[in-house]
């Protein structure tokens, strides 16, 4: 499946998924967003990042609120992300080929880092929907 392929099936996973889940939001620590300033570049109903070689791909991503994030783990290794500020989310342990979903209902910027690999560090950035 080509890349452009896979990223739209993973769009459509998220979307579904994200009507499905229920109780899964997040309460912003900081929120640093202004109404009505949304970028271009701005993935409205979900972004995709995947967990390969160490590292976060793409390491930042912004959504509108009611988005949601699905995290990919590409690596022989296992990964569990957690948001820098306590009780806003936190993944299982991922294996090599999981994945999980996250609503983000709230705008704000969420960072979050693996607790297995500390050098592994995102940031999600939630809009308020137009």
């Amino acid at each position: 499946m080509s890349r452009r392929g896979f990223r739209s099936a993973a769009v459509v996973v998220v979307l579904a998924l994200g009507a499905l889940s229920t109780g899964c939001t997040s309460t912003p620590s900081d929120p640093l967003v202004i109404p009505g300033d949304t970028p271009d570049s701005l993935a409205p109903d979900g972004a995709v990042i995947e967990l390969s070689d160490v590292t976060l791909k793409p390491r930042v991503v912004e959504i509108t609120e009611g988005g949601s994030v699905v995290w990919i783990n590409r690596d022989r290794t296992a990964h569990q992300l957690v948001s820098l500020a306590p009780n806003v989310f936190e993944t299982p342990r991922l294996n090599e080929g999981e994945s999980h979903v996250q609503s983000f209902t709230k705008p704000g910027t969420y960072p979050y880092f693996c607790t297995i690999h500390n050098e592994m560090k995102g940031t999600i950035v939630v809009y308020y929907a137009h």
